[in-house]
């Protein structure tokens, strides 16, 4: 499952020496690039860990992730991708995300969300 969605790259906690730091799997991490021109930009990935803060269900996270818009028909801040995966592909992806362990909420990208 890993690489799919690439989650990890802006998710995901880095290691100096650019390795993932796998133990923190999808709790967060700040954002390590800035756009060229001046945009609406999130600096921090929030934990995706467990599912998503707030009231998202794994049927909206599979939505987003085929549509690109949230439940409520918005699209996300950059740099979030918009998806367009089939259905299995996003509903395999959101099972993931929902297996994962949700993070200790001291944990750095705990309290942030999109």
């Amino acid at each position: 499952m890993e690489g799919v969605a690439k989650c990890g790259d802006c998710h995901m906690a880095h290691l100096a020496n650019g390795e993932e730091e796998n133990a923190r799997e999808l709790q967060g991490a700040p954002i390590g690039s800035k756009p060229l021109q001046p945009i609406k930009w999130e600096d921090h990935g929030p934990s995706l860990a467990g599912g998503p803060k707030g009231r998202w269900t794994d049927a909206d996270v599979s939505k987003l992730l085929q549509t690109g818009l949230t439940a409520r028909g918005r699209h996300l801040d950059a740099p979030m991708p918009e998806y367009r995966m089939n259905s299995s592909d996003a509903d395999a992806v959101a099972a993931y995300i929902y297996s994962l362990p949700k993070p200790a909420k001291s944990a750095p990208g705990a309290e942030h969300s999109h």
